[in-house]
């Protein structure tokens, strides 16, 4: 039994007043709150068609009019009445089809947002941020950063030598923030890596430096690093990674929860999207230094290779393989 609130207008045109309908599973309809209650079944009811707004009119013997409202009981109902159990399930096959429909229609409209929407809004509201935010960022994951490394063994000579290289491509990098090359040992736990903060803090392992077989190598991965800080990816990853909550934030000027959740940098991911800005970068920057524009893929295919003696270089954990980001041994494709 299902109940339905309807408008009963009697015959002749009288009045239409409210009332309140039972409608049974064998047929029987019962109409309450105009007068006596009255009991009717289908065979005697004449069912007007659907309208558009989903309600439907019922003419009753008397001559009166019952008009009921959109309703999907209702409508299971009326199927019923008319057409059996096989009038019903059709009805239950067109919602279940309907409720499929509005599903997949929201999910799609869910995947639209998390794979275009935030990534978009990010950049959009990363422009709008000062640089400031940037350098705030940069310093909050420093200050966790020391307790995953150990102090650099790379002599003086070598420090200096691989400074001298990053000056070179700093030279031909246009950067709102001012960089700094760290050297840090990545030990078992770390290994062969190297990575940008917000604020332009390049950090490079023993492990990296030992693994590059030329400065020519060492060149691409700064020059691909710094291709990062130029594309402020770290601010525009975290906004992505935190979701619409940080970008409304950020958008506000509150940069607090940014903060907070700055050393969560450490283990995010670049996007292909950000790894092609930043190999770009790279590449354009070797291309004006006068060094070889396939160091890069060099470097990344010895990591890559490097990974199948044991655990996966950490480098691999935060930029995607050669392969993803459409580089070769003689390039970009």
């Amino acid at each position: 039994m299902i109940e339905l609130d309807g408008q009963l207008r009697e015959a002749h045109g009288g009045r239409t007043k409210p009332v309140v309908v039972h409608a049974f599973e064998d047929g029987e309809l019962h109409v309450e709150g105009a007068g006596p209650t009255r009991s009717l079944s289908a065979k005697t009811l004449r069912i007007g068609a659907r309208a558009k707004d989903g309600s439907r009119a019922i003419a009753l013997p008397d001559g009166a009019t019952l008009a009921l409202n959109a309703d999907d009981e209702l409508e299971l109902w009326v199927a019923r009445v008319q057409g059996g159990e096989a009038g019903a399930a059709a009805v239950r096959t067109r919602r279940a089809l309907r409720a499929a429909g509005s599903m997949a229609l929201t999910i799609g409209l869910i995947f639209a947002v998390v794979k275009f929407g935030v990534p978009a809004a990010a950049s959009l509201v990363a422009r709008g941020l000062p640089h400031a935010v940037d350098v705030k960022l940069g310093e909050s994951v420093a200050d966790t950063m020391d307790a995953s490394f150990g102090p650099s063994e790379l002599s003086e000579a070598r420090r200096a030598e691989i400074r001298a290289l990053f000056g070179r491509m700093r030279s031909f990098a246009p950067l709102a923030v001012e960089p700094r090359l760290e050297f840090r040992a990545g030990g078992a736990e770390v290994g062969a890596n190297a990575f940008a903060l917000p604020h332009g803090a390049i950090v490079v392992t023993d492990e990296l430096v030992a693994l590059a077989e030329s400065d020519d190598e060492l060149a691409a991965v700064l020059a691909h690093e710094l291709g990062h800080v130029h594309h402020r990816h770290g601010v525009r990853a975290l906004l992505q990674a935190l979701g619409i909550g940080a970008l409304a934030a950020g958008a506000l000027g509150d940069f607090s929860g940014l903060a907070a959740a700055a050393p969560a940098l450490l283990q995010l991911s670049y996007s292909r999207e950000f790894e092609h800005e930043a190999d770009g970068f790279a590449q354009r920057i070797l291309a004006e230094a006068q060094l070889d524009p396939r160091a890069l893929s060099r470097m990344l295919a010895r990591l890559e290779a490097a990974s199948g003696t044991g655990a996966i270089p950490a480098y691999l954990s935060t930029h995607p393989p050669a392969e993803e980001r459409g580089l070769t041994l003689d390039g970009p494709r």
